[in-house]
């Protein structure tokens, strides 16, 4: 499952959005109401095995801007969708400034030019096996988010 960070926002907190720090460590919200001027956010910060507690404004910034790294933000799951034949053959060619190539897993194979499909196929997701990369780093999926 793929997750992205959002900015915190304290009422999808509340109703049990996901809550994390900016480095993605789990967080859990101790309260929300503290009677401290400023920081009425009392969280507890997941580090290695065992939990900090915090203080934060309602924005979810850290009382003390030397510690920004542990931030309040939401954590959402990205939906995504892995790209059609049309998709990935204008993926391949989109970005010039960039090397971007595929191949398929358990091979050696690497192509840098867009693999070929018939018309009737290339709205149809591409094959499953079909990995891409940019500028020769990590294989990833071709997916996209909706």
């Amino acid at each position: 499952m793929k997750t992205k960070k959002v900015p915190f926002d304290i009422e999808r907190a509340k109703a049990g959005a996901k809550v994390v720090t900016r480095k993605k460590q789990p967080v859990r919200i101790l309260d929300y109401n503290l009677k401290r001027p400023d920081t009425p956010i009392v969280a507890a910060v997941m580090e290695d095995t065992f939990e900090r507690v915090f203080y934060y404004k309602d924005n979810g910034k850290h009382e003390c801007k030397d510690l920004r790294e542990y931030d309040l933000f939401i954590e959402e799951e990205v939906k995504t969708r892995r790209m059609t034949n049309q998709e990935l053959t204008d993926w391949l060619r989109d970005c010039p400034e960039e090397h971007r190539e595929w191949g398929h897993s358990g091979t050696d194979s690497v192509y840098p030019y867009p693999p070929v499909y018939f018309e009737d196929t290339r709205n149809e997701p591409a094959e499953k096996g079909v990995l891409i990369r940019r500028n020769h780093g990590e294989w990833e999926e071709p997916l996209i988010e909706e």
